[in-house]
Formats: structure tokens, C-alpha cells, sequence
């Protein structure tokens, strides 16, 4: 069964992306709507009930549920194969959850996009919506919610302007074009692509949530996904192995390459202390090496990506 999911971008960046269609690999394309969307992809199934649950109204609020795409965003579809339920969350919808956040996750490290915090009261949830192609034709047969955590992350993306050097919104649309493209590369390499993936995902997940500690242990993970390796950890530990493969992957000198040596020291004594010794909160010096893990994790996505353009 080919299933189609739907999440909606944020209008900060929609706003930025000004091409109807761009296709990042063999099943997944950013698109905005046009005419001719809402009849490709119907949001209602003509069913009173199932529309009802579909947009999130109860019995009650049959007429409270969106009737139309928002032509003013820019949303990512995911295409799947297998079976949704909807008193169950099967395996295509987990997939296409943790793919969409890959997808960000990559984003932010790749410099395309950043999360700018803000307070809000509440955060509605980001609906997922899920079609089902029927006789070359897709229909509407269940939706999603995004926890919430993820939601207010997503809703506080925005373009990175590269400190104001980015001026113009012509500027941070070819700023955008150009990182869509470079995302496109790196997830036209099927061999590579997996682990990718599955870093950019725990990265995501680090800036999602209040909890630091967890953060912090998530974006570890991140960068473990991509340069770690068993058979050798276990000869000369996981965090030695880390340490020397950041410090010479993203070191362009040696003066560069000495400083990341230390620093990750530092780094990985935290994460340490907060896996084996229940470590309580980060210390003002700690947060301090927790932003610069974020970066180091971002500057290993980075040349990963370079890796496979050149490879390509």
C-alpha cells in the first residue's frame, strides 16, 4: 500500500522557499500548494465522522477543522509503503516521523536553518496528514499529531542568516535554494544516507524539550551515529575514538585540531557523568561545552555531506 504523508513548515521558512516543488530524494519533496493541490490531495473524505477525527474536532465541532491547504506554506511529503491504523501507530508512520526530522535535524547543522526559542503559553500540535493512493489517486485516510515538544521546536525554526550577512529576502531565498540542493546531494547517496539520517534525527531531537541533560546525551549520540565504531572503541574506548576523529575530520590546522582534542576531553567527561552517575544539571561552564558539542556535531554533518558530494 503507497502512502503519502504531509507535514507542514512554519511561515518563517515558507516564506523563504519560493519554488513550487523541489524533490530532495527518490520519496521525499518539499511542495507548496497551487490550484490544482487540493484536488491531488484531498483533505476531506467525504466521510462526517472520519473528518471530523481527521482535523482534530470532536462530535461537536464538526465545522472547528481546517478545510483548506494554506497556500501561503510550504509542507514535506514523505512517501511510504505499508499499513496505518489508527488505533495503532505502525512502522510507515514512526518512519516517516523520524524521516521529517532528519530532514530538520540536517537543516540545522547544514546552516539552512536555526532555532530561535520563544515563550508561548501553548503550542498546538503539528497534524500530520496521511493519504493512500487508491487507483492512481490519493485519499485522505488518517492523520497525526507531533508531540509537543517537537511542534514548538518546529514552529520555532527560522532562516539562519549567517550573523546579518544575509540582508535581503531575495538573499535568504537563494541562501535556501542552495541548502535545499546541498540537502538533495547528500540524500542521493543511498550507502551513506542511513546514518545520516538517523544522526540528523537525534540532533533534532536535542533541541526539543527543556531538559538538558537529555540534550546533551542526545546530540552524543549524534555524533556517535556518524564516527563511531565498535570494533575499534573497543580497543581504545568510545571517547578516545570520538575525540581523534572530530579533531582531525573538522580540525583545518594543528593549532585547531589540539583545541578540539581538549575541549572534547571536557565534553565527554560530561556525558560520562550524566550517563553513570545520574548527574543532576549543567554547570554555566558546562552549558558553555554543551553549545560547542552542538557545533562539533553540526561541523561532522557538514563534512560528511562534503564527503559524499565529492564521492558522488
Amino acid at each position: 500500500m503507497l502512502l503519502l504523508f504531509t507535514f507542514k513548515l512554519n511561515q518563517e521558512i515558507s516564506k523563504f522557499i519560493d519554488t513550487q516543488e523541489f524533490k530532495l530524494s527518490n520519496n521525499i519533496k518539499i511542495i507548496k500548494p497551487n490550484d490544482q493541490f487540493p484536488n491531488s490531495y484531498p483533505l476531506k473524505s467525504g466521510i462526517a465522522g472520519r473528518d471530523r477525527w481527521l482535523h482534530g474536532g470532536g462530535s461537536l465541532l464538526g465545522n472547528s477543522f481546517p478545510k483548506e491547504w494554506d497556500k501561503d506554506s510550504a509542507y514535506i511529503q514523505i512517501e511510504s509503503t505499508g499499513f496505518v491504523g489508527k488505533l495503532i501507530t505502525t512502522n510507515p508512520k514512526y518512519q516517516a516521523i523520524d524521516s521529517f526530522k532528519s530532514i530538520l535535524g540536517i537543516a540545522i547543522a547544514i546552516g539552512a536553518f536555526e532555532v530561535n526559542y520563544s515563550y508561548s503559553f501553548g503550542t498546538t500540535k503539528n497534524r500530520v496528514y496521511i493519504h493512500q493512493n487508491i487507483a492512481d489517486a490519493w485519499e485522505i485516510t488518517d492523520s497525526t499529531e507531533l508531540d509537543e515538544d517537537a511542534s514548538k521546536t518546529i514552529s520555532d525554526l527560522k532562516i539562519d542568516d549567517l550573523n546579518g550577512t544575509l540582508k535581503t529576502d531575495e538573499q535568504k531565498k537563494a541562501f535556501i535554494n542552495n541548502s535545499l540542493s546541498l540537502l538533495a546531494s547528500a540524500l542521493s547517496k543511498e550507502s551513506v544516507t542511513e546514518r545520516l539520517l538517523l544522526s540528523g534525527k537525534w540532533l533534532f531531537d536535542s533541541y526539543c524539550g527543556k531538559n538538558e541533560l537529555l540534550s546533551f546525551v542526545q546530540t552524543m549520540v549524534a555524533l556517535e551515529i556518524l564516527l563511531g565504531d565498535k570494533a575499534v572503541s573497543d580497543l581504545m574506548g568510545l571517547g578516545e575514538l570520538l575525540r581523534n576523529r572530530c579533531a582531525y575530520l573538522i580540525g583545518k590546522s594543528h593549532q585547531q585540531r589540539e583545541k578540539i582534542l581538549g575541549e572534547f576531553k571536557k565534553i565527554y567527561e560530561i556525558r560520562s557523568k550524566i550517563v553513570h552517575r545520574g548527574k543532576g544539571r549543567l554547570t554555566k561552564d558546562e552549558r558553555t561545552l554543551f553549545h560547542k558539542l552542538q557545533w562539533i556535531v553540526n561541523r561532522v554533518i557538514q563534512e560528511e555531506i562534503e564527503l559524499i558530494g565529492k564521492n558522488a
